[in-house]
């Protein structure tokens, strides 16, 4: 075999952590009492440079609780290296420790990052390949690109900055929380493995979960919500041999007739629709707003209550038949309509049995 092809193989098994020293490094702040866990190949030696001028020798463990204490309130960067190239760094723990910059580029077997509570901007993992767990839930991550991890199995990145997440070639995840982003975009409609999706509080107005089938727990609460498809799930039908059995999209924009359809198509444990807010229209006077696919379902009519500030309105001030309604009058108007065919409710369990009829409410604003 050629010199330079030999040598060619070699630096790309350098660079795929096949044959490379690993290392992790990072930055944290303070001083006093400090420790990490970290999983190492058994008795294999590896160093901990602590920043400080002291270099420790260690021995690999099963998640080694590491302690260091710093004499004084300072940025210290560790530095652990392995000593040689059959010792793999799997498991890093480092929660509630002021990390401010966190290197896992050259820690390529690692499978599990724990880097939870921290001032982490800043996370690349796309060296990774064999990540299955990451717990990077607050801290202030405004991108995350995981397109390289596709044995990642359970992601927590709650509390953070993010606006958009693609997660569709993380085939294996199963366990997703991303709640309290500001999240735009979430991209997960290819994942077939997906148990439990936590997205709430953010800013999402579209979400499709129909390539999900086996999704047992959606929370979208707090969001702003206008499409919810979960229909084409194969494994969310209409009797109660579905996988779906919580259910929580409360306070979103969600129309009566897009919960009726939810409603008929999920059967679940556990429900909660809750209360909706439309977007507010702006109409002049005598213009009709159309509701009438809201105003009856399976023969039950939806009741339109129109008020003022809180004021139930004089009935002189519109004009409403068969769902649809012309106002008479200007003013900011709240139309609020409910349908008791459409409810919350928990089938069982500890809490017993509980059904509230869903609130649709919108602002109207009629000018002249």
């Amino acid at each position: 075999m050629r010199y330079d092809i030999i040598i060619t193989l070699i630096l790309v098994l350098i660079h795929t952590g096949l044959f490379a020293n690993e290392t992790i490094s990072f930055t944290w702040e303070g001083g006093g009492h400090k420790n990490f866990q970290l999983t190492a190949t058994f008795n294999e030696e590896y160093t901990i440079d602590w920043g400080d001028g002291i270099v420790e020798k260690m021995l690999g463990n099963q998640r080694d609780l590491l302690r260091h204490n710093y004499h004084d309130d300072n940025e210290y960067t560790v530095i652990i290296k392995s000593v040689r190239d059959n010792c793999f760094f799997t498991d890093l723990y480092i929660r509630g420790s002021k990390l401010i910059h966190l290197d896992v580029s050259k820690g390529f077997s690692l499978k599990n990052i724990i880097c939870s509570i921290n001032q982490l901007s800043i996370l690349d993992v796309s060296n990774n390949v064999n990540l299955e767990t990451l717990g990077c839930d607050n801290n202030k991550i405004k991108k995350l690109d995981l397109s390289k991890n596709k044995k990642l199995t359970i992601l927590n990145c709650n509390g953070n900055l993010l606006k958009v997440l693609n997660l569709n070639t993380c085939e294996k995840l199963h366990t997703l929380y991303c709640s309290n982003n500001r999240l735009l975009i979430l991209e997960i409609q290819k994942l077939p493995y997906l148990r439990t999706i936590n997205c709430s509080f953010n800013h999402l107005t579209s979400l499709d979960v129909t390539g999900s089938d086996n999704l047992y727990s959606l929370n979208c609460q707090n969001n702003k919500l206008t499409n919810l498809n979960i229909i084409k799930n194969s494994s969310i039908g209409l009797d109660y041999g579905n996988s779906i059995r919580e259910l929580n999209c409360y306070n979103n924009s969600l129309k009566l007739s897009d919960l009726y359809k939810i409603n008929k198509v999920a059967t679940p444990f556990s429900r909660i629709f809750g209360r909706q807010v439309l977007k507010s229209i702006l109409i002049n006077i005598g213009e009709i707003v159309d509701f009438s696919e809201e105003r009856k379902f399976d023969g039950i009519e939806t009741s339109f209550t129109i008020t003022e500030k809180g004021i139930t309105s004089s009935s002189e001030k519109y004009l409403i038949s068969e769902g649809k309604i012309k106002f008479t009058q200007e003013g900011n108007y709240t139309i609020t309509f409910k349908n008791s065919n459409i409810k919350d409710g928990n089938h069982g369990g500890t809490q017993g049995n509980w059904q509230d009829t869903v609130q649709i409410e919108i602002d109207i604003i009629v000018k002249k």
